[in-house]
């Protein structure tokens, strides 16, 4: 594969029967494009989620914003798409749901999610169509979740027996 960005365009033809080719047109972006530009992190005592910029000469964090989550923030994640981060509140059981500014990183409340008592974990599926949360007051479960795709919003399908304290 080509390592200079850019459009490509892609034909192979088979070794074996050379009337038989695939086409195809590939974009290849700097590494640099795919790198993180924002971090995010939970302030339990404070009650809120912390925004920072990532230099992406030497990974050093610069704290550029904050914003209010549930009560005890714990966990956090950030969804495959890189478009919604989520914070599991420890006390309120819920989760906050908030949508990344891809220009600034800064975040949008959008509401929030119930979850089993005393959340201690987030997790995602590979497509980024499903949330998982893990609850370390719970007896047996792992909660179920489908994320809205447009905007991020968590609608509970179910819990799966995962063991007692599934964290």
């Amino acid at each position: 594969a080509p390592a200079t960005p850019g459009r490509y365009h892609v034909v192979a033809t088979s070794v074996a029967d050379p009337t038989k080719r695939a086409e195809a047109t590939a974009e290849v972006f700097p590494v640099e494009a795919l790198a993180p530009r924002f971090a995010y992190s939970t302030n339990s005592a404070s009650g809120d989620v912390s925004i920072f910029s990532v230099n992406p000469e030497n990974g050093a964090l610069a704290q550029i914003g904050s914003i209010p989550a549930g009560r005890d923030p714990y966990p956090i994640g950030v969804d495959p798409t890189g478009r919604f981060v989520y914070a599991g509140n420890f006390s309120s059981n819920d989760i906050s749901i908030y949508a990344i500014d891809p220009a600034t990183g800064n975040l949008t409340a959008r509401g929030s999610a119930p979850t089993g008592a005393g959340i201690y974990s987030i997790n995602f599926d590979p497509s980024g169509r499903f949330a998982y949360s893990a609850n370390e007051n719970a007896a047996d479960d792992v909660w179920i979740y489908r994320i809205d795709p447009e905007s991020g919003v968590l609608t509970v399908l179910g819990t799966a027996d995962a063991g007692i304290s599934s964290v």
